[in-house]
């Protein structure tokens, strides 16, 4: 008979690997690949091998938050590059990130609020249908509910010094944007510390810009 400790350890085993390498790693991680290091060409293709493992994904854990979280990252990443039927992927990514709100928001630091707070920054202004355009207002409340879960996760900042430059609130944005620059050090080891960099230098000249602007 197998002693109680021993059994114990065997558990604690196989759930602390099962941890370590969800069923959805090589997922994430194409995604990953393909919002991080592909050219145009390389993040069409992963961005559709990341959609088809998440059709799998999804069929096979449909209670999983990353399987829709992840499939709504890829569709985007997809529709970048192929712009024609780009409505269509945009009801897709908010039906995924919807559902992955539904199953743990918490998931990625807020991630489910956050990328649908930056689609709706993100959309055009004025070209198609009403619910499928830019909505600040709607981008900063989801914003604000991703803070809210990870107060301490720059990218929640960012895009809200983002969302702010644009709302044309330059106070607001400046306050964000500080806060996502002394959190940054903290988060060295995240997959987008070294796109944290980049953004900071972007949104640093926006701020410079409109600052002149006002002074003209």
């Amino acid at each position: 008979m197998m002693h109680a400790a021993t059994l114990l350890f065997l558990l604690s085993v196989i759930s602390g690997t099962s941890h370590a390498n969800p069923s959805w790693q090589n997922l994430k991680e194409t995604v990953l690949q393909a919002d991080l290091k592909a050219k145009r060409k390389g993040q069409l293709n992963l961005a559709k091998q990341a959609i088809k493992l998440a059709d799998e994904c999804v069929t096979t854990n449909p209670q999983e938050v990353a399987c829709y979280y992840y499939r709504g990252q890829a569709t985007g990443l997809y529709y970048e590059v192929v712009m024609f039927g780009y409505q269509k992927g945009v009801v897709a990514m908010i039906a995924d990130w919807q559902k992955a709100v539904e199953l743990d928001p918490t998931f990625d630091h807020g991630g489910p609020y956050r990328l649908m707070g930056e689609l709706f920054t993100a959309l055009p202004k004025y070209f198609g249908t009403k619910n499928l355009r830019q909505d600040l207002v709607k981008a900063e409340d989801y914003l604000r509910k991703a803070i809210e879960i990870d107060p301490n996760y720059p990218t929640n900042h960012f895009d809200l010094a983002e969302l702010l430059i644009k709302a044309k609130r330059k106070p607001e944005a400046l306050e964000a944007f500080e806060k996502a620059q002394n959190l940054t050090a903290q988060w060295n080891s995240d997959p987008y510390f070294a796109s944290w960099q980049e953004e900071s230098k972007e949104i640093e000249e926006q701020l410079k810009g409109e600052m002149y602007g006002k002074h003209q």
